[in-house]
């Protein structure tokens, strides 16, 4: 299918990796988008209070990162930190 969410299962799986992050203070929204065997994701966090751009950067690569490994089908990711949805 191509333009709709992603299975709801895959949704779920990353949702969980991003609320187990140690530096995410909230999940803020999760989208994922299906484009034939690829999937697109966005997601807008929450970091925790104190911690670095560059600590942010390097933790949201990461995640993204961790995100691909476990679900090679995500073949683009964007993760977005801000303090409101």
């Amino acid at each position: 299918m191509i333009g709709r969410s992603a299975d709801p299962e895959l949704q779920a799986s990353i949702t969980k990796a991003i609320e187990g992050d140690d530096n995410i203070a909230e999940v803020l929204n999760v989208l994922t988008c299906q484009f034939g065997s690829q999937v697109m994701l966005a997601a807008k966090i929450r970091m925790k209070k104190g911690i670095t751009v560059e600590v942010a950067s390097e933790a949201i690569n990461e995640l993204e990162k961790k995100i691909k490994v476990a679900h090679p089908e995500v073949a683009w990711s964007f993760v977005e930190p801000d303090v409101v949805d």
